[in-house]
């Protein structure tokens, strides 16, 4: 197995399109890891949405996410133009380190103006859906900003 290589690279956990994690694989980490957070390790999600993008493979979009982040982050594309990143052991200084380096892989492609949404598990947070509700929210500021990182 390559150093890029995802431990999990089977057919029904692995989006098709970009070879990244599918929805399914997104969110059963996800629950599990929501769950370790709440025993004190940190966990943050990244969200981000496209923008309609001509002559850019969904492949080509995936390589240089996975390319970009750690092995240990479950990069994901949730359909659409839509993807997640679950960056376990990290805070959101960490993550705002991580979504930079996503920012500067895709304007390497021309992707300029993309909003990354970032949320950090709180006690509060009763179940997975409050991080990714704050991690959404935190997304369309940024969109709405006209691109850049929003943090909750």
């Amino acid at each position: 197995m390559s150093h890029r290589t995802p431990a999990l690279s089977h057919p029904s956990v692995v989006d098709a399109d970009s070879g990244l994690a599918n929805h399914l694989h997104f969110e059963l980490v996800l629950h599990y890891l929501f769950h370790g957070a709440d025993r004190g390790v940190p966990l943050t999600v990244a969200t981000f949405q496209l923008p309609d993008v001509e002559g850019i493979a969904v492949k080509e979009l995936g390589e240089k996410i996975r390319s970009s982040t750690r092995l240990t982050d479950v990069s994901a594309h949730l359909g659409g133009r839509r993807f997640s990143l679950l960056l376990l052991g990290t805070t959101l200084p960490g993550a705002r380190i991580a979504v930079d380096r996503v920012e500067m892989a895709l304007e390497a492609l021309g992707l300029e103006g993309v909003g990354f949404g970032l949320a950090q598990y709180r006690t509060e947070m009763k179940d997975p859906a409050d991080l990714l509700k704050a991690a959404d929210s935190a997304m369309n500021a940024a969109q709405a900003a006209g691109g850049g990182v929003e943090m909750v």
